[in-house]
């Protein structure tokens, strides 16, 4: 099922290291066995990207992914996936990362960030990034802060998910 073509990315369950997530040309792969084998679980026009997908730290079935209409919530071996965060008009890309410690989905956008505690049932628009700002990486440390890099902005850190300070000198 895996072919020589250029990989989007790989990544591996946080709570389980035998599963392992595959992306390339519109498919989204799973492994359950180290990558000695691969099963579909969600195909569509554009497949995830690097940044664009997060694993549920606490339960490798469930997956927050981009697409251009959002962000969505997969949840292995049920049908689709569901919307959880509509794009704002123009701003189709995102960067996506789950808290480790409290499960805190965080979905980043162009000048601003959105963060949910239910599974992404509600969100709520975080504070303290400039209005223009570029978000290129978001990162959530395993023991402590969040991180954002914005273009020409540096970097800013979050520990309450809801106000980001500049961590630049």
């Amino acid at each position: 099922m895996l072919s020589d073509a250029p990989t989007d990315f790989v990544t591996v369950a946080p709570s389980a290291s035998n599963v392992v997530y595959f992306a390339e040309y519109g498919e989204l792969l799973r492994s359950n066995d180290f990558g000695a084998h691969w099963g579909r679980v969600y195909a569509s026009a554009s497949a995830p990207r690097r940044g664009q997908l997060a694993i549920d730290p606490a339960n490798p079935d469930i997956l927050y992914f981009e697409e251009p209409e959002g962000v969505f919530k997969l949840v292995v071996g049920h049908s689709r996936p569901t919307l959880v965060l509509k794009a704002p008009p123009g701003q189709s890309d995102a960067a996506i990362a789950v808290d480790p410690r409290n499960g805190r989905v965080f979905a980043a956008r162009r000048g601003q960030i959105y963060s949910s505690t239910n599974g992404g049932a509600t969100w709520r628009r975080s504070r303290g990034l400039p209005p223009s700002a570029e978000v290129q990486d978001l990162e959530v440390s395993p023991r402590g802060p969040a991180y954002v890099s914005i273009t020409d902005h540096g970097v800013f850190r979050t520990t309450d998910g809801r106000r980001w300070r500049s961590s630049n000198r």
